[in-house]
């Protein structure tokens, strides 16, 4: 299992979705967005959502964003495909035994309708039903761990407990997800 720097990752995708140019990027996927508004605190941490869009029509649309940073890409297996942090434990106890809180794939106190992902140096961007990507997840979980290897971001501390975690995840290749959500939700008899 590798170690990555995730926090200061978690951290920089916060700073980073304060930047207007994740909200002109939200208006692309939704063009009759009216308003782009913030989520609050307590939003985020609980539902895993970061922003809202408002349709014309009133409707409300929430979206969960994950930002990498620059310089993600020179880790990826194939340069021709980015891949997608796809967390399976958000807590893992600090010596690294027990999983204390499920991964943002496979919460089910997520909210979010949709997962945004940004590649911060590359300028892709992906959009992803969550319902359908948590799904997909859960169903090639096992085989995906297997084949890409779950990563451990460097020892974490909640900066009001003191308490210190891990988080884990799989890097898996976008047009391998892609080929997945594809085929859940494509029915034939």
């Amino acid at each position: 299992m590798e170690n990555s720097d995730w926090q200061s990752d978690k951290d920089f995708g916060v700073k980073m979705e304060k930047i207007d140019i994740i909200e002109d990027k939200i208006k692309r996927f939704f063009p009759d967005a009216e308003q782009i508004i913030s989520s609050t605190l307590e939003e985020d941490k609980n539902k895993g959502i970061d922003k809202w869009v408002k349709l014309t029509n009133g409707k409300l649309i929430s979206i969960s964003i994950k930002t990498r940073r620059s310089g993600v890409a020179a880790y990826w297996k194939s340069k021709d495909d980015s891949e997608l942090a796809l967390e399976t434990w958000s807590v893992i106890s600090s010596d690294g035994q027990t999983g204390l809180k499920k991964g943002w794939t496979v919460d089910n106190d997520i909210e979010a309708d949709y997962i945004l992902f940004h590649f911060e140096d590359i300028e892709d961007y992906y959009l992803y039903p969550f319902e359908v990507l948590k799904r997909v997840f859960i169903k090639n979980k096992k085989e995906w761990c297997e084949k890409y290897s779950e990563r451990r971001n460097k020892k974490s501390k909640d900066k009001e407990t003191g308490k210190e975690w891990y988080s884990q995840w799989v890097p898996v290749p976008t047009k391998i997800v892609w080929e997945e959500i594809t085929k859940y939700t494509h029915y034939k008899e």
